[in-house]
């Protein structure tokens, strides 16, 4: 059977419709297709959703459905992250959602979300039990690994690239966006990583991937676990910080359409995290929350049916 699983983020809804194999305990991709809507801009400081941002959201969702019934998806996942976390009028963007597009959006945590990103990232690899995520959000970061008992060790830090960029600019000294940047990540525990595989998640690591492949058009293919090392990621913070995002956008084209403004902090953010962990590389991974919903719910759960 068919389904469409929807990761609604602050900055990007990133969907994938997957053929869900109850017998086998398989998960195959079949379209991964994203949208940046940045439905949290504006929201630090208003405390709420838009009506614009709202009505955005609910357009791309109802095309979401119609492209869901060409593929015979039989069930649909939407599932809401920071900015329906922080919104004060989520509530009422749901049921305005629910309303006109039939579409159920479930919000998690932060530890929920970095717990299903895992998932959808360990499913997919041979040893899922010594791999790290890095899930670079629009609204906040999670990291995810799988401790020696089998636990999965999770942490949510209030910290992504639209938040940054609503409260700094390139005008303010990037000194003081990584003091804030620090202040985040010193939350979080001293874990020794260097036998693990640590992959990084989200808009940032593929887009900066693309950058460093001369890529285009972005292409799954080409982009999933390939390698970023730190010191990679030091010289896109370098080049970011000194080139305009007018420049940016017109010399990497659609590969960073709509998030050429928020590279440099998604970069900053990445770069920290690996400096903090002594982390040598990463490797590039286009799984995520959208595989996770899916695999929790149909593999891991006993409330799911025979449908």
């Amino acid at each position: 059977m068919n389904i469409l699983s929807i990761d609604i983020g602050s900055n990007t809804v990133s969907s994938l419709i997957a053929n869900i194999d109850l017998v086998n305990k398989s998960l195959i991709p079949i379209k991964n297709f994203e949208s940046v809507l940045r439905i949290s801009e504006g929201l630090t400081s208003l405390g709420n959703f838009s009506e614009l941002k709202t009505e955005l959201l609910i357009s791309h969702l109802k095309e979401l459905v119609r492209i869901s019934a060409e593929y015979n998806c039989q069930k649909i996942f939407a599932t809401g992250t920071n900015a329906f976390r922080i919104a004060k009028n989520a509530t009422y963007v749901c049921e305005k959602v629910k309303n006109e597009t039939g579409v159920i959006i479930n919000i998690i945590s932060g530890e929920e979300e970095a717990e299903l990103s895992f998932l959808g990232v360990a499913s997919f690899c041979k040893g899922e039990q010594n791999i790290v995520i890095i899930d670079i959000g629009g609204g906040s970061t999670e990291i995810a690994f799988r401790s020696s008992n089998g636990d999965i060790i999770k942490f949510s830090l209030q910290i992504g690239v639209v938040s940054l960029k609503e409260c700094s600019d390139k005008s303010v000294l990037l000194a003081k966006v990584q003091i804030e940047i620090d202040n985040f990540i010193q939350m979080l525990p001293r874990d020794d990583f260097s036998n693990f595989e640590i992959f990084a998640l989200a808009g940032t690591p593929t887009a900066l991937s693309a950058i460093k492949h001369n890529i285009s058009d972005y292409s799954n293919l080409l982009i999933d676990e390939d390698i970023l090392t730190i010191d990679e990621i030091a010289g896109f913070v370098k080049f970011l910080s000194v080139t305009p995002t007018d420049e940016i956008l017109k010399k990497f084209g659609s590969v960073v359409s709509k998030r050429e403004d928020l590279l440099l902090f998604g970069a900053l953010i990445l770069y920290n995290i690996m400096k903090y962990y002594n982390i040598a590389k990463v490797i590039v991974s286009n799984k995520g929350l959208r595989y996770g919903t899916l695999i929790k719910y149909y593999f891991m759960t006993s409330d799911t049916c025979s449908e």
